[in-house]
């Protein structure tokens, strides 16, 4: 009787024990989470594609079931959900899940969600976006887990080439990305800068009251403006002293009762400035019209060399031998044909008949008096026996050389075997032509 007593209690343990296990699995709570891309709040309906006016939103429902018939169904939890962009750049919201009711055998309940991300507008790029959910009960006790997509269509309203997630101004097509920055008070290259390090050279004036400035942009204008010089008495210098737009105009002087211009000579493009202090030609320099040519030489001697028969004399050069014993020679910074012409006053003070001839050699480029070559024919002249008999010869030449530096030379001789006569440079222009 006692051995089945005690058999009796070890079986009636065993049946309670199971119906408290069985009980223990009924009472266990199931969750699930379905999400997937919506129009808008309060939506059902899968949209998959969205254009850059609208903002995706994520429909979640989360499913809840309980096989307890005496429990009471209870579930607190979060939904985190991944916004990854098609940059890889990755955007988290979450959503807090509450949800309580009586539990009965084989229940089933659900509750729905909607989440859209924050600041969309600035997020929003073309391409396929993936959405990670993530549904914890608690804290960190993950439940379940769903994954869906969508894609973005943005538009190019202004038709530059830069839809609206990286144009900064859709409406405007000269405004986007890497456009050159203007003046305009509006961001041109999307930097998030206005009218940035924008800076330009005005000029203003005439002559000698030219002047520059650099002006700022600020705010679509320009500032800093130019202000021009404060103009001065013309004088004979080949500047527009009193900035009128003209160089050097109604000056004369007078000697000996002729009256001269300030310029002596005007041949073409080319100008010869006669010294202010002379009213007597002394050529200093003058300048080739023409941009890209170097400047010319002119000059001067005011000294009686006396002639020897059937030998040349140098009467002045550009080397040295002019009126202001400086190196005049022309520099040429390309090959081209270099021309030249010289006036010689032949001086002949006892009125003797005498003959002779001046010319103009040039040098080869390596060194003043080195391989002197004539550019021309001789001049021949010829004085008579009048007493104090003077005359002036031309000379004109030309020879075409590499680019270097010249001297020219002239020189005369008389070709009588009696007489005295003397010879003076005047002047002597060269410059380079184009050919």
């Amino acid at each position: 009787m006692k051995k089945t007593t005690l058999k009796n209690i070890l079986a009636l343990s065993v049946i309670v024990l199971l119906f408290l296990i069985t009980v223990a699995v009924y009472a266990a709570t199931y969750s699930s989470l379905t999400i997937y891309p919506v129009a808008s709040n309060g939506s059902t309906r899968v949209k998959n594609a969205f254009n850059g006016n609208e903002t995706p939103v994520m429909y979640m429902r989360v499913n809840f079931s309980t096989e307890s018939t005496s429990t009471p169904m209870s579930f607190n939890g979060k939904i985190v959900t991944e916004w990854k962009s098609p940059s890889n750049d990755i955007y988290t919201k979450e959503q807090s899940v509450s949800y309580s009711d009586s539990g009965y055998y084989y229940y089933n309940g659900y509750k729905d969600y909607w989440l859209s991300l924050d600041s969309w507008n600035d997020k929003k790029e073309s391409g396929v976006w993936n959405i990670t959910g993530k549904l914890y009960e608690g804290d960190s006790t993950l439940r379940d887990t769903e994954a869906t997509y969508f894609s973005v269509f943005l538009l190019d309203a202004d038709g530059d080439g830069f839809p609206e997630d990286l144009d900064c101004n859709d409406n405007d097509r000269t405004v986007y990305p890497g456009a050159t920055e203007t003046c305009n008070n509006k961001d041109d290259d999307c930097d998030g800068l206005t009218d940035e390090n924008l800076t330009r050279e005005t000029f203003c004036g005439v002559g000698e009251c030219a002047r520059s400035s650099i002006e700022v942009c600020s705010s679509g204008s320009w500032g800093n403006v130019c202000t021009p010089g404060s103009p001065s008495t013309e004088v004979c210098d080949n500047k527009d002293n009193d900035c009128d737009g003209k160089t050097d105009e109604d000056l004369t002087c007078q000697t000996g009762g002729e009256i001269k211009a300030c310029y002596n000579k005007v041949s073409g493009a080319l100008r010869i400035v006669q010294d202010a202090s002379h009213c007597t030609p002394r050529e200093k320099q003058i300048s080739w019209n023409q941009n890209g040519l170097p400047l010319s030489e002119a000059v001067t001697n005011y000294r009686i060399y006396d002639l020897i028969n059937s030998t040349y004399v140098t009467i002045g050069d550009l080397a040295g031998s002019n009126f202001d014993n400086s190196d005049h020679q022309i520099t040429t910074t390309s090959a081209g044909r270099i021309l030249a012409s010289a006036q010689v006053h032949i001086d002949n003070p006892g009125g003797v008949a005498v003959r002779g001839a001046c010319e103009m050699l040039i040098s080869d480029g390596t060194g003043p008096t080195n391989g002197l070559t004539p550019m021309g024919r001789p001049a021949v002249w010829f004085t008579t026996s009048n007493s104090a008999y003077e005359l002036t010869v031309t000379l004109v030449g030309s020879a075409v050389k590499p680019a270097s530096e010249y001297n020219v030379v002239v020189q005369c001789e008389q070709l009588s075997a009696s007489g005295s006569t003397g010879a003076m440079l005047d002047n002597m222009i060269v410059w380079q032509a184009a050919e």
